[in-house]
């Protein structure tokens, strides 16, 4: 596939931006209202009637995108770029996602980032024909709809055994089945990581766990770092069923970056401002789900306002019901035949998100 020219996006395309109006905010209007964070409302006042692509210029959705067709508003700093020369408006809105990175390294703000109208502008973007442009949106909408597919699947698990431990314990910040209350430090072994030198990571070696990479229940592997040898970090050693938790963000859109250390994924050593959590005297599933369900967020004292953070100490001293031993082994037993068939779809996932990454290297670098 050859792209047969080169264009500044300002040349293909009709940019308006949203805007500030007091009045705007009329629930009983008719047409959806988008604002930085994304939440819809409904308004009279109509900035177009068309299809176009809308990318979200600042606030904590800054280089998000959306494809748009019907009546709709916007609010200020929302760029809405309607095609004048792009046949194909999805074709621009893929070009648009693969420069999420670009907007995010080019905005500019101390308090609230927010994105150039020029840096928009002046954006280079290939320009194929129509019947290329029409290939490369069925192919980019195909491996998108799978990994959707994947992720929803994969959150259907999750709700599953979600309400297998209910089913099994009742809800953990209840407890209506009066299961006795103690903090985790009696029955775990917590430690946080090791600060490696940055500079002496290697390209192949012994795998780095940080928070970086944990990600809700997955860690991805595919974007960890290297240290060259074991000798002098033995204490950092991670182990197959070892909990560890991302100190720093530890909650993002997606939930909270927590995930469990498998045998396939050693050896592996952690690093600082992660936690470790190695389970004794309590089932490493049970206590696993009390995190995701236990309402744990609402228990830390977070801090930092850049980068949240938690400590070692919130994670100590959080209480937590505790059943029988025999009754959280049975959970374990539920949810390791779960984990076998979330295994299969993770790996088809991360496939297809490499593809999809090839594909957008391929079409939009």
């Amino acid at each position: 596939m050859e792209k047969y020219k080169t264009v500044r996006l300002g040349d293909v395309v009709e940019i308006k931006t949203g805007r500030l109006d007091a009045n705007a905010a009329d629930i009983d209007g008719l047409y959806p209202f988008y604002t930085c964070a994304d939440i819809p409302l409904r308004i009279n006042k109509v900035l177009g009637d068309y299809e176009c692509i809308l990318l979200i210029g600042n606030g904590a959705n800054t280089g998000k995108v959306f494809h748009n067709k019907g009546p709709f508003n916007a609010y200020q700093r929302t760029y809405i770029l309607k095609p004048t020369r792009i046949e194909n408006c999805r074709y621009l809105y893929w070009f648009l996602n693969f420069k999420t990175k670009y907007f995010l390294t080019r905005s500019i703000g101390s308090a609230t980032n927010y994105i150039k109208l020029g840096d928009i502008t002046r954006l280079l973007i290939p320009l194929y024909k129509a019947s290329e442009q029409n290939s490369i949106v069925s192919s980019l909408d195909f491996i998108s709809s799978i990994i959707t597919k994947h992720k929803q699947l994969l959150n259907k698990y999750d709700e599953l055994i979600k309400s297998r431990f209910i089913e099994m314990f009742g809800d953990p910040i209840t407890n209506p089945m009066g299961w006795k209350k103690d903090s985790i430090e009696k029955f775990t072994d917590i430690i946080s990581g090791y600060p490696f030198d940055s500079s002496k990571y290697t390209e192949t070696g012994i795998k780095i766990c940080g928070g970086l990479i944990i990600m809700p229940n997955n860690i991805q592997w595919k974007d960890c770092k290297y240290w060259k040898e074991i000798e002098g970090f033995e204490d950092y050693l991670l182990e197959a069923k070892d909990i560890v938790i991302a100190m720093d963000r530890p909650w993002i859109s997606d939930g909270f970056k927590i995930a469990e250390i498998k045998n396939n994924d050693l050896p592996v050593l952690l690093i600082q401002r992660t936690a470790r959590i190695r389970c004794k005297e309590i089932n490493n599933k049970y206590l696993y789900w009390i995190f995701n369900l236990g309402n744990f967020d609402k228990h830390c004292k977070v801090t930092g306002s850049l980068v949240p953070h938690i400590s070692l100490k919130d994670i100590k001293s959080f209480e937590i019901p505790i059943p029988p031993i025999e009754l959280q082994n049975d959970f374990a037993s539920f949810v390791q035949q779960i984990d076998k068939s979330k295994f299969a779809v993770q790996k088809s996932l991360e496939k297809a998100e490499t593809l999809y990454k090839s594909l957008m290297q391929q079409y939009f670098a």
